[in-house]
């Protein structure tokens, strides 16, 4: 990528050191050198770095394996080291013999699911990965396109991987039968024991939370966020009435646009319920963690939604200086 120059207007006052004048160039990729209030130039620039040249690169790299690893670790690692809380198997014998079976967990098993695992892989990380990209790089926020991207990036990675990782290690620490646990574990009434494969076995104890809800919510949220900082909800009203009342009408269904991803990850958690592989709990369980994760990341990366510069990631806004300007040079 070569190097792209933005001009950022300031003043600087006597009392800063125009040595400090400068923010993580290192990081951000950019040195900003300010005029004095002595000199007739109005003129500052903003010489930025190519993307390669900045810390961003290795941030995302921590991103990418802070993904992979809330993917893979729960099961290839953590499992076989901590082991999986084993609840005894409810079953009840009667004097004549019977075996009674608890009828919460003797729903039908349902193979073919509403929603697959890869379907869901790909319209909750794919698919919004793509998206971000595309917007990103067709309609940046920032004069350096590459800080949109990294951010949004890095947005998603961090909190799928995030959310996952939490949702994998409560379901070992929680080892809740699924509702079809009798059927899914081959449940035997003459052993009293499960004729599964460990793998299907270890399945049928993973109900809570559930991990469908969680990636998709996690994966629309992410998206829910993104949207909602572009909308300029905190950005102040017009002055003529009519472009206010257009203005308002224009952010009233742009805000309700941005909401439809979550129509999706609803659809997926109801499924859920639908095919019987999780208890109601699971499903709420599993949306509040898809909720939180992108809440948290989307912030350590850009400004709150009521923000007046919502939408502009923070690394632009500190290289820069536009987060401050009105307040440390007015």
């Amino acid at each position: 990528m070569g190097t792209e120059e933005t001009t950022v207007l300031v003043r600087q006052p006597s009392s800063v050191n125009s040595a400090n004048a400068s923010i993580d160039v290192e990081r951000y990729g950019s040195q900003v050198s300010y005029s004095s209030p002595e000199s007739n130039s109005s003129d500052s620039n903003t010489q930025v770095k190519p993307y390669l040249q900045t810390k961003l690169p290795r941030e995302l790299c921590v991103c990418i394996m802070a993904f992979f690893f809330g993917i893979y670790s729960p099961s290839n690692f953590w499992r076989p080291l901590l082991g999986m809380r084993m609840r005894p198997i409810p079953y009840q014998i009667l004097k004549s013999g019977d075996v009674v079976l608890d009828l919460e967990l003797n729903n039908p098993f349902v193979e073919n699911v509403t929603i697959g695992s890869n379907f869901l892989k790909q319209t909750s990380i794919t698919l919004p990965l793509l998206l971000l990209i595309i917007i990103t790089q067709i309609s940046p926020r920032s004069a350096v396109k590459y800080f949109d991207t990294h951010s949004a990036v890095c947005v998603l990675l961090l909190s799928i991987g995030l959310c996952e990782f939490t949702t994998q290690m409560v379901k070992m620490y929680v080892g809740r039968l699924r509702p079809n646990f009798y059927q899914l574990c081959g449940f035997n009434s003459d052993t009293l024991e499960c004729t599964a494969n460990e793998h299907t076995i270890m399945e049928s104890r993973s109900s809570f939370p559930s991990g469908h809800s969680s990636l998709s919510t996690a994966g629309m949220g992410v998206l829910v966020w993104f949207f909602l900082g572009r909308v300029g909800i905190g950005l102040g009203p017009l002055r003529s009435k009519d472009a206010k009342k257009r203005q308002s009408v224009n952010r009233n269904v742009a805000t309700v646009l941005s909401l439809t991803p979550l129509a999706w990850s609803t659809f997926v958690a109801c499924s859920r319920l639908v095919d019987c592989w999780h208890h109601p709990s699971d499903i709420i369980a599993g949306v509040c963690l898809g909720l939180f994760f992108p809440l948290v990341m989307y912030h350590m990366w850009y400004p709150t939604i009521v923000s007046s510069q919502a939408g502009v990631p923070l690394s632009s806004l500190a290289a820069a200086k536009i987060q401050n300007a009105d307040k440390d040079f007015a």
